[in-house]
């Protein structure tokens, strides 16, 4: 029959049981945080460029390790020494749960080849970004929230002032002291960057309608005639 005590007893028990799985999720979680953190490089560290560069390195050494897999399979002779240890491992998992995502003669499966791609393209790109940094653009600020010393030449921008803001040193600027020492140059595909120099501005010239009537056309439009008023 029902016992109530039993019932609680077990609700206790799977409430425990549920208390220790989210434990050890998160404990799992923290983990893998801790050991991103550990691999992370950051921008501004002395040594990034380096890092990169070495990081860079090992993933397409980890590239070639695949292509020369895949190549062995493809001759009938796999040969899993040309894999790194983590590779073999996540081989030998694919194998267990996935074996149909395998390539021809049991080659690794496509996506590894394609992840190690875009993660290289994207370690590239950073790379790129570090060597040859885009320097810092002010953005404008009108009006500004709070008063504050100009940056260039140290007078008072006073709360309500039109003014830039440089957001990494957290300062202002007046615009007409940015602008006597440098521009913003904006290309025609919308990217930007600073020109030392002197300051041009080319205007387009207003178009100007030709003086006296522009001949007859069809009203797109009904209104009145300038010279008698009447409708059309």
């Amino acid at each position: 029959g029902h016992i109530p005590e039993r019932e609680r007893m077990n609700k206790r028990d799977d409430r425990a049981r549920e208390d220790n799985a989210k434990a050890d999720e998160m404990a799992a979680r923290a983990d893998v945080i801790e050991r991103q953190a550990d691999n992370t490089i950051y921008s501004d560290d002395p040594d990034a460029i380096e890092a990169l560069e070495a990081r860079i390195a090992g993933l397409e050494a980890e590239r070639d390790a695949i292509k020369a897999y895949n190549a062995s399979c493809r001759k009938g002779a796999p040969d899993v020494d040309l894999l790194t240890d983590s590779q073999r491992r996540d081989l030998a998992n694919v194998k267990q749960v996935a074996a149909y995502s395998l390539g021809k003669g049991g080659a690794m499966p496509s996506y590894a080849l394609t992840n190690l791609s875009g993660n290289i393209s994207r370690q590239k790109k950073r790379l790129g970004s570090l060597r040859n940094p885009r320097p810092e653009l002010p953005r404008l600020l009108n009006p500004v929230k709070y008063a504050g010393e100009c940056r260039t030449c140290g007078q008072t921008i006073e709360r309500g002032e039109s003014a830039l803001y440089w957001k990494a040193a957290k300062e202002l600027e007046h615009d007409a002291c940015y602008q006597r020492g440098e521009a913003i140059v904006t290309s025609g595909f919308g990217s930007s960057w600073r020109h030392s120099g002197e300051i041009t501005r080319r205007a387009s010239a207003p178009r100007t309608p030709a003086p006296g009537p522009q001949g007859p056309s069809r009203a797109r439009w009904s209104s009145f005639c300038a010279s008698c008023s009447s409708g059309s």
